[in-house]
């Protein structure tokens, strides 16, 4: 087996396993009193991730196998969702699905950046509670002054003559 490969193989686990870790720990009380458990987990995550790293390796030899991986991942989440019983929850594990299957798909091109995109994913699904503690302590002009200041830096800033 060729080393590049094996070497991005193990980054393309390390990604699904980090996020399936994290996806795993979400728990909820009434999961545990009716003793059932529909999360998604590290085997789901990190098979998320190994189906986009080999559906990346394909592509070079047959360019339509990961964009249909992907619309396959998008219409099997679209489906599940559908036939949920609860639909007012929200979707961010879906999305984090597929953005492990893209990121294992990245790790075959550039695995140095999918590792740290991982990471970044990793650190804003484990921030919810501390991100819903900030939002919930914030008054209404200070989340738009907050906003007005990131257009400013991202936006305006980088049109300005450097001088």
């Amino acid at each position: 087996m060729n080393n590049q490969i094996f070497l991005e193989l193990i980054y393309a686990v390390g990604i699904g396993v980090l996020i399936g870790v994290e996806r795993s720990t979400i728990i909820t009380a009434k999961e545990i009193q009716d003793n059932t458990d529909h999360r998604s987990g590290l085997r789901t995550f990190t098979l998320f991730s190994l189906t986009g790293y080999c559906a990346a390796l394909l592509s070079d030899q047959y360019p339509l196998v990961a964009p249909l991986a992907l619309a396959s991942l998008a219409l099997l989440i679209i489906v599940r969702y559908n036939r949920s019983d609860n639909l007012s929850l929200g979707i961010t594990t879906e999305v984090a699905a597929i953005s492990t299957c893209g990121l294992g798909m990245l790790c075959h091109t550039n695995m140095e950046a999918a590792g740290v995109l991982g990471l970044i994913v990793t650190t804003l699904l484990s921030a919810k509670h501390y991100t819903h503690n900030i939002l919930d302590r914030m008054r209404r002009v200070e989340i738009t002054d907050t906003l007005k200041f990131m257009a400013i830096i991202l936006i305006i800033l980088p049109l300005m003559p450097n001088r």
